[in-house]
């Protein structure tokens, strides 16, 4: 272990829950993804890229 070993960013372990949260976003983009987990993972996308008006 170096002195700047302390700068060093630590690897966080994900979660099971936020696993299946990124895979779905993967099946998402993939276009793989059933209704109605397509249409709330659309409305999160337009909301986070625009704001709740892009979506409508």
């Amino acid at each position: 272990m170096g002195l700047l070993d302390v700068f060093k960013k630590k690897k966080v372990e994900l979660t099971e829950e936020q696993l299946k949260w990124n895979k779905m976003w993967e099946l998402w983009t993939e276009e793989r993804v059933k209704s109605p987990y397509a249409e709330l993972i659309n409305y999160q996308s337009e909301i986070n890229n625009g704001g709740h008006s892009q979506y409508f």
